[in-house]
């Protein structure tokens, strides 16, 4: 069902853990949620295909109905959340040039607050045009019947974009220096639900 693959190569490592019922946060017969294992946010998910589909760039027009199905898996796992975050802190979307085998939708929120956000690509991976929106991808299926594959010059210029805050204009010459500006959105956030509250 989950295809075949090698305990060592690290690039299966989302076919294992898709195939281990206790990281398995949410199930279909279509598509299986599971955790990030290195969360770029507080909330970071992954909502994975059970058809052995590897990237974006493999999908076909009849796929459409699946990536809507993994959409509103996802959607039902942020709804399931307690702790104050909504649907409109969140974005859903994939890697223009993901290096995991099995097509992934990111669920992630906004916040960006993680002590596994460590490298500059890390995060233009996920607030530059390399992430691409679920919306685009389904549009562009649809209309085009598959996913034109980005050029590789495009994905190192996308990775290495100079470092812009995600909820304000701000730019920062260190990933250090942005990740404490996050932390102060993030402190001024939770304030105000206090205060609403």
């Amino acid at each position: 069902m989950f295809g075949n693959f090698r305990n060592s190569d690290w690039r299966n490592g989302l076919l294992r853990d898709m195939k281990d019922p206790t990281k398995q946060l949410l199930r279909t017969d279509l598509a299986v949620v599971i955790a990030d294992k290195f969360p770029r946010s507080k909330h970071h998910y992954l909502v994975l295909p059970v058809e052995d589909i590897d990237t974006i760039y493999e999908l076909k027009p009849q796929h459409a109905s699946l990536l809507e199905d993994m959409k509103a898996l996802g959607v039902q796992k942020v709804e399931q959340l307690k702790d104050g975050f909504t649907l409109a802190d969140f974005r859903f979307g994939f890697h223009m040039g993901a290096k995991l085998h099995r097509l992934h939708l990111h669920v992630i929120s906004q916040d960006f607050v993680s002590d596994r956000l460590r490298k500059y690509e890390l995060w233009n991976g996920y607030n530059t045009a390399y992430f691409m929106p679920f919306e685009d991808i389904l549009n562009e299926l649809k209309e085009k019947g598959k996913i034109a594959r980005r050029p590789k010059a495009l994905i190192d210029r996308l990775l290495q974009t100079p470092l812009v805050c995600n909820q304000c204009p701000d730019r920062f010459d260190s990933l250090g220096g942005l990740k404490s500006h996050l932390d102060n959105h993030w402190l001024e956030k939770s304030f105000k639900k206090i205060n609403i509250a």
